[in-house]
Formats: structure tokens, sequence, C-alpha cells
């Protein structure tokens, strides 16, 4: 923690130095035309901030402790130690305890569900939870920092529709203030016999979220999510006595004056709403958004006020930053700025000395990728750790009071994580004529948008197998045999290789796809549906619930207050019961403005038959001129239904949907209105399918003879990109924030149109096939329900649907979510060099990490031969024996992979499973996990010791690699190794290293909830390794890990970060790209910020010129930046292509690349070439 003299002389001083807001962007730069082949990806950037897949950023500040899924409310105790976190996510709902002092979490109780209430009784001796849909209130007993076993109260009957939001106590403690969420009502109920003392109704569509308590008057404030508007409740006898009008979503309430003024925090209306509670009126309305008059899309859906009532911060859940207020005057309010927090913080409190601000991020610091793949016998418990919408696990963030030097630091930053640039969103410079006008009400030669929305598949689920663009053929399972019209579609319009959806399933996803935000009653409310709840808060979306509909409202909408036509099949539509009854919709402004014969989601009819019924309407439409400028239409079927029993194949359903659209292209580019007319096709969200570059990049087309021939456009967009698009053709202002922040789609469209038509495509599969009772998966998908979109755990279904395209006995890959990737520039389609990864199947790992900072250091003028796991060519990887020989070989440094055991004792392996290289099947054949793997986190130490390290096998390969018959060792701890290595120095009088990789921190992290990085310097601080500081490196491919090391522990050992994967911008004729070049200098020299050398695979150092292959320039680059370069990794028996024996590849890395180390199985031959220079 940073002392501070004063926290009150800081937030005062502040005051002092108020920040101009509006001036700092009062003269935006225009944005240039994105560039064709710019390929910007997800993830960490250049500038160590972390780049979302909507295009906005982080840039957390403070330190951070590891929580839960989605921590969504704070309490700190009364005395000041703790802050209790509640947990209200997909995963575990529960309560961590956190000591304020020591930043470390003191303990953890599970409860069924919760939802939001969390409140300490005034004497800190007991904490209420809310019972969400099980309608109870817990009550546990605090001391110390732990919750001892408690009693439930039950509100009401548990088969009601109360769900209990917001908790309070009353002023003596003995009763409990309770909001029932869903029945419009509040209750008194006794804290001890659970008792109705009395009952609030609060009225229809009311929503009552969160209760504040005024001790002077013993009444309380409840504010009316639902309802814009707060309910002053006189507690005895319980009634309301005043109603107070707010802005949309009121949520938070903080009081002052003596309960004089009212704070209430309005999440869908960028603002907090001042009230003076004596005659209710609005004393002022502050705007929280970066902006002065910005659309909607803050979301401050929390705030918290100095203890002298002096200074307020409001969280901006979907700005990811709180923004920050001098409050002294009351009503006239200043803004102080913004800080940067993590992603979607959910809740910000003072500690009580008001010297550290605290922030729940509910998805944490940054996007994760997942571990493991789907498997049909995971259950749902154990499928959390994998599932998109458990996925992104929160933080909890202790960020100091500012300075008013630094909160002008951490404004600038905030607007720096903004890509608007001013309330009206962007401005780009673009040519007269282009059919995209650069901003609302300029005339575009296109009329009508045709906006196609379709159901949950990747980028590379799809076009992976385009020998164009960023795609993994092997992660296609719906090739072009399947999809031939989305194949010919982007082969002959234009190719997106880069685009994004910014939802994580259908709730939030048909949100976004048409009102460019989720409201926050949608992202609090649908991971408890999604979970498995009790069928109370159900699907949020699509007009179900009138409290989900964003004030800024739909895409609709605004056609209609600019008077432009509109026109919905199927979007946020409810089905009759049967195809032959109409169809309804709750959304007011699509009453005669839908077909009521067009079939939503509905698996059983097919999407051939909606195609059918579109066409039949545009006809009409054309027929009677009376073409709508927006068309919505839903393609849902390529959803499909998995493998159950008689239902089409998912390939079928999948082919039917791509039928389909070539049906509706086609009748569109051949009817008159094609010149006028552009088709944008998207998904609503990805649903967690297998893609190399991240879960969220998705299936985007844009077709129009506007963008025919415009080739491969791999600019950065989203689903928002493609909104902002239509926006501007129809002449239309932005919904939100993240619409109007958007890049539209200029480079994918042409001034020069095309009118060539499309030729739809026939099935080339059997569109009739269906799945037989042998399918893989079948019992599972008769199981499932899939009766409405995202009904179905998307793991467990994206699997069946994978395994059966690929086989039984192929489980998906893990779905990628913003893996960080280092090197970023276009592919270069003139030529190509087959660059081979040198590492095993089981070794390609890219792995994300978050901020970046450090130093740099020159460690070393002899290049190293590293012993990869020992001498692992020649005997057992990371067996004893092969550190031994190893060194006896002459290698200067041994590699040591670490892991944690479940007594956190960190041993030598590379993999977090133990099957591949140990007997332990044989030994605990009962200790495997569901996915049947065995991981050394659920073994004790002591029991490790029955098992042997062997030969790594591999199913793929038929067996063990290089010598099966090798004598069985002992698994090693590195504390164990670490005295091997010493002692044979002292011995022998060398001067062994030690290269020491942090395996998986992430899967540790969500494992363990610590840092692997601690255990690590345990140890090394527990040896004596002064004299081999410089030989001592600490590697990862987790550039968060590394940073955590060297700010956390102030680690002074090198560190390296290690890069995989083949060399994206480094291929042919790259090598001399200046801007190219220029882009990898600023990369790496970001790197050395934080590290002291990178450890790449040897393919991402070299390119191939006239038939040579050759330096690319990338060690140069690391060299120039102050970082050694150690690659990896050398095998006689597994050479790259562009090398005939061992001996050449020596020198390529000795002689051309001049590399400072590198890694090697077979020390004894490195040792030899390095001596032979």
């Amino acid at each position: 923690m940073i002392c501070r003299l004063s926290a009150m002389a800081c937030w005062g001083m502040m005051a002092l130095y108020l920040l101009p807001m509006a001036s700092l962007h009062s003269q935006p730069p225009s944005s240039p035309l994105p560039a064709t082949n710019r390929l910007g990806l997800p993830g960490l950037q250049p500038n160590a901030t972390t780049l979302l897949p909507n295009g906005w950023s982080l840039k957390a500040q403070g330190e951070h402790v590891p929580m839960g899924d989605f921590p969504a409310m704070l309490r700190v105790s009364p005395d000041g130690k703790y802050v209790a976190v509640l947990h209200c996510g997909y995963g575990a709902h529960e309560i961590r305890i956190v000591d304020l002092e020591t930043q470390t979490v003191r303990s953890t109780t599970q409860v069924p569900q919760a939802f939001y209430g969390l409140a300490f009784s005034s004497d800190g001796a007991q904490l209420a939870v809310s019972g969400g849909e099980d309608e109870c209130v817990y009550v546990f007993p605090f001391a110390e920092g732990f919750l001892a076993a408690g009693r439930t109260i039950q509100v009401v009957p548990a088969k009601e529709k109360f769900v209990v939001a917001g908790v309070e106590w009353s002023v003596d403690d003995r009763e409990l203030v309770v909001c029932g969420l869903l029945a419009n009502e509040v209750r008194i109920v006794d804290a001890v016999s659970g008792e109705t003392k009395s009952r609030v109704d609060l009225g229809a569509e009311a929503y009552p979220y969160a209760i504040c308590l005024d001790v002077e008057s013993k009444s309380a404030f409840v504010s009316l999510w639902g309802s814009s508007s707060v309910a002053h409740i006189d507690l005895n006898p319980g009634q309301v006595m005043q109603r107070f009008a707010t802005q949309s979503h009121p949520t938070e309430m903080r009081l002052l004056d003596k309960g004089a003024l009212l704070l209430v925090a309005c999440s869908d209306q960028n603002s907090i709403t001042v009230i003076d509670t004596q005659n209710g009126k609005q004393l002022e309305v502050i705007q929280t958004a970066l902006f002065p008059h910005a659309p909607n899309g803050s979301t401050p859906a929390s705030l918290a006020v100095s203890p002298d009532g002096r200074v307020l911060v409001a969280a901006n859940s979907d700005n990811n930053n709180l923004a920050v207020f001098d409050i002294s005057q009351r009503g006239q309010s200043k803004s102080l700025g913004f800080i940067p927090v993590g992603w979607y913080p959910t809740s910000v409190r003072f500690s009580h000395d008001g010297r550290t601000i605290l922030v729940a991020n509910g998805k944490g610091l940054t996007s994760r990728s997942n571990v493991h793949g789907a498997n049909p016998n995971i259950t749902a418990d154990k499928t959390v750790r994998e599932y998109i919408g458990g996925l992104l696990q929160g933080t909890l963030s202790f960020i100091p009071s500012p300075s008013p030097a630094e909160m002008s630091e951490m404004t600038r930053l905030a607007f720096a994580c903004c890509p608007l640039e001013d309330a009206k969103g962007r401005n780009f410079q673009i040519s007269e004529n282009h059919p995209i006008p650069s901003k609302p009400g300029m005339v575009s030669p296109i009329e009508h948008c045709i906006y196609v929305i379709k159901e949950n598949r990747t980028y590379d689920q799809v076009l992976g197998d385009m020998s164009t663009g960023n795609g993994d053929p092997s992660l296609c399972i719906f090739p072009e045999s399947v999809t031939p019209n989305h194949h010919a579609l982007a082969r002959q319009y234009v190719q997106l290789d880069n685009f994004y959806v910014e939802s994580e399933v259908s709730a939030d996803g048909h949100e976004w796809t048409m009102a460019a935000y989720a409201t926050d009653f949608v992202e609090k409310t649908w991971p408890i549906s999604y979970r498995g709840g009790r069928k109370k808060l159900t699907y949020p979306s699509e007009g179900k619930f009138k409290i989900a509909e964003p004030s800024s409202g739909y895409l609709w909408d605004r056609c209609a207050e600019r008077g432009v036509g509109y026109f919905s099949f199927g979007e946020f539509v409810d089905n009759g019961r049967t195809p032959a009854d109409p169809c309804t919709t709750n959304i007011e402004a699509l009453q005669g403005h839908f077909d009521p014969m067009f079939r939503s989601y509905d698996l059983d009819y097919t999407d051939v038959m909606r195609a059918e019924r579109f066409i039949e309407r545009w006809k009409q439409f054309e027929t009677e001129d009376n073409l709508p400028g927006l068309i919505v239409l839903r393609l849902p079927n390529d959803h499909t239904y998995g493998t159950r029993v008689g239902k089409p194949t998912p390939t079928a359903m999948v082919a039917d949907n791509d039928v389909a659209l070539g049906m509706i292209v086609e009748a569109v580019s051949t009817s008159e209105a094609w010149a006028k007319t552009a088709i944008f096709v998207v998904q609503d969200d990805a649903q967690n399918g297998s893609d190399h570059v991240d879960a969220h990049r998705t299936v985007a087309l844009a077709i129009s003879p506007y963008t025919r021939g415009s080739g491969l456009d791999s600019t950065m967009y989203s689903t928002s990109s493609m909104l902002r698009t239509m926006e501007l053709i129809l002449g239309l202002d932005p919904m939100t924030q993240f619409d109007a922040a958007a890049t539209p789609m200029y480079a994918a469209f042409h001034s020069e149109p095309d009118l060539t038509a499309y030729e739809a495509l026939p099935a080339q599969v059997d569109l009739a096939a269906t799945n037989l009772a042998d399918a893989w998966g079948a019992k599972v998908s008769e199981q499932l329900d899939l009766s409405t979109e995202d009904a179905a755990d998307d793991l467990l279904f994206g699997d069946i649907v994978w395994r059966s395209v690929r086989g039984a006995d192929s489980p998906m890959p893990a779905p990628v979510r913003s893996a960080f990737v280092f090197l970023s520039a276009d592919d270069d389609d003139d030529a190509e060099v087959e660059l081979e990864e040198e590492e095993e199947e089981e070794e390609e790992e890219e792995e994300e990490g978050e901020g970046l900072s450090g130093n740099g250091a020159d460690l070393q003028s002899n290049v190293l031969v590293i012993a990869h796991r020992g001498a692992s060519g020649y005997l057992p990887e990371h067996s004893e024996g092969a550190k031994v020989l190893a060194i006896a070989q002459g290698a200067d440094v041994v590699e040591q992979d670490v892991v944690l055991t479940r007594d956190r004792v960190m041993v030598i392996s590379h993999d977090i499973t133990m099957d591949a290289t140990t007997n332990v099947g044989e030994i605990y054949p009962n200790r495997a996990r569901e996915d049947g793997h065995f991981y050394y986190a659920d073994f004790d130490w002591p029991e490790l010791s029955n098992v042997s390290l062997r030969e790594r096998t591999l199913k793929s390969r038929g067996g063990s690699l290089r010598f099966p018959n090798a004598t069985a060792s002992r698994i090693m701890r590195l504390e164990d190794e670490i005295a091997l290595v010493t002692g044979l120095n002292q011995t022998l009088g060398k001067r062994v290293g030690f290269h020491i990789e942090l395996k998986s921190p992430s899967w540790h992290l969500k494992e363990f909830g610590a840092h692997m990085a601690d255990k690590l310097m345990e140890v090394l601080n527990q040896k004596e390794l002064t004299d081999l500081r410089n030989l001592c490196f600490i590697q990862c491919f987790e550039p968060g890990e590394l940073q955590y090391l060297r700010d956390t522990h102030h680690c002074e050992f090198p560190l390296v970060q290690l890069l995989g994967g083949r060399p994206l911008g480094l291929l042919p004729g790259a090598a001399s790209s200046a801007d190219r070049m220029a882009t990898l200098e600023a990369e790496l020299s970001e790197i050395a910020k934080y590290a002291d050398g990178i450890g790449p695979s040897i393919p991402l150092l070299v390119t191939l010129e006239d038939g040579k292959v050759k330096s690319n320039g990338f060690v140069e680059a690391a060299h120039a930046a102050g970082l050694v370069v150690h690659p990896y990794t050398v095998r006689k028996d597994g050479l790259p292509s562009w090398c005939d024996d061992v001996a050449s590849l020596h020198d390529m890395l000795l002689n051309e690349l001049k590399v400072d180390g590198f890694f090697t199985d077979f020390p004894d031959l490195g040792r030899a070439a390095v001596d032979s220079q």
C-alpha cells in the first residue's frame, strides 16, 4: 500500500486543479480511413493497454486481488478492516472476505444463489446475504474475517416469484428490509424468526433493487430499477411516503447531510441524480460519461462518497472507469477526472480512512484463453471453469487516493482507452463519392439495408479453410463443401477476417446486435438464468422484459425518429404455437412492422422455408413500391440440434442455413432494388466455438454492388461497426457510445458499383440427413433444452457439434479468448514459406497476459546452451538422469517447467496433467477428473512419491516418442532440482544456471486463487543463488505473470517473455517492410519495459528470400531493444523442413541469427557447435 500524508488533503488539492474535461478533446484529429488488411488483434497492445473485442481498451490502475465469477457487490465491515465481496455470476455464488491491510482473501463462503444484496449489521457481528431466486436471506455470524455457520430466513415460500435483491438491517438490527425484485414489493422481516412485519407494494414494473437506510428518520429509500424513480418508505408501519423521479435504471444510492440529500446512480442514462429529499426536487443531474452529452452506454451502476462527503466516485461499468467529482458545494458538482479500472466495474467503495478506493471488476483485467476443450461427460458444476459465461474471473482493485498530478495522468489514460473522439463519435476522412457517408444526413447511393442475424458460429468454424485471411483450417468444421454460399460471398464480395461480436451469449447478443448495448439488467441477470436458476429470472432479451430495453432504444427506434421505413422478419418476435399460427411481438415500435407468418427461432422450421417467405414478401414490397430502408431478417438454424436422434445433423442444418442465405442474396441481387441495397450478415454471438484468434471472432459478410470485388479486409470491426455503417447509410444518429465509437466499414466498400447478380449455389451435402441413435452425444443431445437459443451448455453442445463432423474421438479444441499475439501484420499473398513449428503438438502455447512494465538488462556475452527439459533427446524429459546428463554434456543452463500440487508444492513438469509423462493411472486409477485427465493440482506432494516419470506418450504418435524402455525415475520438486544442480556445480566446479518456466499461471490462478509467482519467489528466496542471479532465468508465455514478478516482488532475476506461433507479418517480403519493422520494434520495446529477454520459436526468426532461409530482422530488433534472444527448440530428430541436418540449424542460429542462447534436446551437439565458433 502507498502511504499518503492525508487522503482528504489530496482530494481537497484536486479541487484546486479541476480538469476542464471538455477541452481535453475539443479539437480531435480526424481518424484516417482504416487500411485494408491491417491486422489489429484484440489483446495486449504495444502501449501496454489491453484491447477488447469491442475496440475499447483497459489500463487498470492500482493493485489487484483475484476474485471469482462476477463480483457484483462490495461492503466494508463497520470496523473498516475487511471488505465482503459478493459474487453473482455463472459460476459459484460466494462471499469472499478480504483483509484490507494485507490485501489478501481471508475466507470464502458459498451460497446456493445470491443476487446483489449484502449488508453488515451495525455492530459488524452479522452479515446478511441475498438468496436470490431461493427467496431467502442468509445471515452469517462474522468475526475476524470469517463467516460462521449461518441461518436461513425464508422471506416467502421458495415457489413464489419474489427474488431477493437488496438487503439492509434496520437501525436496531432487529429487522431486515428486503427488496423483492419480481414481486415489486419490499418486506420488513424479523431478523430472527423471519416473520413478515410489513409489506410495501411498489406497483407494476418497479423492480426494487437497492435500499438506502435513513438512520435519522428510521425510513428507507428504495431504488426502483424498472420505473425511473426512488420510493421513500416509512418502515413502521411500512408504507410509501414519497416517490422521487430519477433518470433511467436507478440502482445504488447514498444519503448526505443527515438525509437531506440523496445521490442516485442511474445506470441506463450516464447519470447520477441528486435529489433534495425535503421537497423531492432534483437538485442536479451529474453526467458520468467521458464527454458531455455523450449517448447512452457508460452504465454508472455503483457510487461511493468519501468519508468527509466531499468527493463522489461513480463506477462506469461499460466505460471501464471511475468518474470522480468534487461535490463539496451541493448542487454545483465539478468533475475531477477519471480513473481507468478493470473490465466492467460493478461496485466501488472507499476505505473508512478515505485513503483507498476499492473496485470490484466484474470481468477482471482481461479476456482469457480456455485451457481445456469441451467434454460431454463434464457436469454443469465442472464446465463453469471453461464456459464463456463463467470464464472471465473478476478482480478487486485497491487504488490509493490519487494526487492532482496522478489524477491528471489517470484521466489522460481513461480518454486514451476510449475510441470516442467527442460526444458524437469519431471523424473519418473519406472521399465525397464514397457510398458510406462520413456523418448522418449525407446522401448515400444505398437506400436499403438488409440485416441478417444468424446464430453462434466463429470465423474459423466456417471460413477457416479459406486460403486468404487469418483462418485455421484445422478448426473449420463447416468448410466450403458445407457452406459454398458463405465462401462464394466472401470471395466475390469482401472477406472479413477480423470481425468480433461484443457479446458472450444470445441473451446479451441480441441486445448488442440491435441496440449496440446491453443494460445492466441483462448483464446481471443472464448469468443466473444460464447457470441453471429457478426459472424466475429467465432469458431477459428480445422483448421478454420491458426493463431490459435500453433507454437509447433499438435500431428501429432510430429509423422511426428519422422517418425511415423498417421491418422485422423474426427478430424480437415470439412464435405462434404452430407455424400456421401468427407470431407476436412485445416491442411497441415493431407493431405493424413485422411479418407474423415468418417463423422466429424454431429448429424444426428450416431456414430455406424462411428464405422462401422472405423472398415472397420482398417481391411484394417491390410490387407495392414500399421497400423499407431497414429490414432485419433472422436465420437461426446454424445453431443446430446437435446429434439429437431423428433430427437433422449439424452439417445438414448449417448447409440448410447456407442455402437459405444464397437464395436471399440471389433474389435481392436480381431485383430492381439491387443497385441501392446492401446486405449485412452477422452472428448474434459466437457461442464459445473454436477460433484460433478469439472466441468472439465471428462470421460476418457485407454484400452489395459497392463491396463486390473488395477482397480481404482485415480491419478490426465489431457488431457495432456494422450497426454504425447502416446508421450512416440510412442517416441515423448512433444509439450508444459503442456504435458512435465503432469503426465504420469504409474499407469494405468502394465507390464504383458492380451490379453483377449473385448466382446461388446448391447444397453439396444431404439436407435430409438425420442423426442416428448411435451418433456421438445423441443421449446428451436428447437431454439438452434446445427450445430457445442458449438454453443448453454451449461448451457441451459445441463439443457434440464438433464431434458430429470430425468424429467421436476428436474433442473440440479449446476456445481462445483474446490470446495475445505479439506480432501482427499483413499476410503476403504473393509468396509463402513453410516454416514448421518445432514444438510438439502438446507444446503449442500462445497464452495471454496482462499489463506491461519493468526494466531490461544486459545479461550475457556468450551463447548459452540451454538443456530443454534436460538432455531430453537421450533420457525422459525432466527426469533426474536427464538433468545430470545435460550438465555432463556441457549445458550452460538447464530448463525447469513448474506446476503446483494441491498442497502448493512446486514440482517439475511440462504439463499441468500427469497422464502423458507418468504412471499415475496405474497407481491412482480413480483420481482422474471428468475429462479423463489426472491433474497435479488434485494430488498432495506425499502422494506423488508413489508415482514415477516415464517417457512422454502420445496417442496420436502411437505411444512413446524416443525411448519407451527408459528406466522410471521420481518426480522432482523445484527445490530438489536446485539442490541437485547447485550441488553438482560445487562438485564439478561448474556454474550451470536455471531456466524456470511458469506453466499456465492463469489456470493455476483460477484453481488456487493465487499467483504461481508467489510460490516461485518463496522457493528461490530460500536458496542461495546470488552467484547465479544472472543465470537464473524465469520465463513465461503470460506477460501478466512476468509483470507481477517485476512489480510486486521486485524480482531481480532475468525475466524472459516466451513467444509462440508462426511468424505473423514476417512472411516473405515483410522483413524489408519499414512499417512492419517499425511495428515490431515498438512491440519489442514494450516487452523490454518488463522483461530482459524473449524466447521465440525458431520459425519466428527467419524468412525465405530468393529461395534461401535468412534472418527476418527479429533478432536484430530484439537486441536493439536490449533483449537477449533464447529461441526454442533444436531437435536432431525433428528438424524444420528447411534444414538438412542439425549442423545447418546450429549454423543458422549462431552465424546468421546471432542468438544469445538456444534450447536443445541434445546439449552435447549444442556445446560442440558453440565451442567450434
